[in-house]
């Protein structure tokens, strides 16, 4: 009863927003779009990745706004482009999302031509920014490009395109301009020009290969920040587990970093500043290099054993008692917890 009640009030709103602005302006030029930020659990929770939670209404009417049949989904992304597209201004730089033209109602083709340029020109230029931004921030051996981008096929597509708005095919324009190089597995620019004379070639391929592209750069580093994320776990566990099966007390010295050490930590702390990486990301590599360092020192009594010895005693009985020591195991049905084997 209290969910209904809710959805009758934000329903009231919602009439009294229209009626206001339908008596104030009367011309019949206003567009409403109606969402949510995100969805909710029944126990009221938004914070995880369930459909309960991820998934919004979107409802929309009004000037601009085409009808459609049946229900669409859409990006919530998307509504960036779509906005803009209504109110006949940019797409904000940093928008990540593609024009929805099915849901675009134009009396002239030209515009939505227009509308779909000013999407893949925006999306384009950031793709160029950001990639352009990893590549001076990288030492040339370390830097990796999109390799499934072809920037010669691109200046073909624009050529492509340019020949339809010379023709005045503005649809043709715009849907090439909207889906052009799609994420497909030997790419063609002959299957690019068949795709203008059908619109469902697209209906079977995932997002425009530059979005691809533009995500790539985005998330250039997320598979470094993994990796040293996994480190610093690994290094923590083995410190704790270095601690509770030493023989001796550690002293402060364990935790002072040496010469040596120190040369590590500067060195990588150039290349992070060489980068322009954010603070936190000399947290993320930093400290898995000191935390591994303390662990070593304190499995092998205060000092730092050679390569040798601690492949050593990686092979050793030590790595398995520490895996029955943090898993335990049944045994009759009662919980025991293995010792360690020294």
């Amino acid at each position: 009863m209290q969910y209904l009640e809710n959805i009758r009030t934000v329903d009231r709103g919602v009439e009294s927003i229209v009626r206001l602005f339908e008596e104030r302006y009367r011309d019949n030029r206003t567009a409403y779009l109606f969402t949510a930020d995100h969805g909710m659990t029944d126990w009221g929770s938004h914070g995880a990745g369930t459909d309960d939670e991820t998934l919004t209404p979107f409802m929309a009417w009004g000037a601009g706004v085409r009808p459609t049949p049946a229900q669409v989904s859409i990006s919530q992304v998307d509504l960036a482009p779509y906005q803009s597209a209504l109110l006949g201004i940019a797409v904000p730089v940093n928008s990540h999302g593609i024009l929805p033209v099915q849901l675009l109602r134009v009396e002239s083709g030209r515009y939505l031509y227009q509308a779909a340029e000013g999407n893949m020109k925006q999306m384009l230029e950031q793709y160029h920014a950001k990639r352009e931004e990893r590549r001076r921030g990288a030492l040339p051996i370390f830097f990796t490009d999109y390799g499934e981008f072809p920037l010669e096929a691109l200046r073909r597509v624009e050529k492509e395109i340019a020949r339809l708005v010379g023709q005045g095919r503005w649809e043709a324009a715009a849907n090439a301009c909207r889906r052009w190089v799609p994420k497909v597995r030997g790419w063609s620019f002959q299957n690019f020009k068949e795709s203008l004379h059908c619109v469902h070639f697209f209906k079977n391929y995932s997002h425009p290969q530059v979005r691809s592209a533009l995500l790539y750069f985005h998330r250039y580093h997320r598979r470094s920040q993994g990796v040293a994320i996994t480190a610093l776990f690994l290094t923590w566990n083995l410190a704790i587990y270095g601690f509770v099966t030493s023989t001796t007390a550690p002293t402060t010295s364990i935790f002072t970093p040496t010469k040596r050490l120190w040369l590590v930590l500067g060195t990588l702390a150039l290349l992070i500043h060489y980068q322009r990486l954010t603070l936190v990301n000399y947290l993320y590599f930093l400290l898995p290099v000191y935390v591994g360092w303390v662990a070593l020192r304190l499995l092998f009594n205060g000092r730092m054993p050679p390569g040798r010895e601690i492949v050593a005693w990686v092979l050793s009985t030590r790595v398995k008692s520490l895996a029955l020591g943090l898993m335990g195991r049944r045994d009759g049905g009662r919980r025991v917890v293995a010792k360690p084997l020294i």
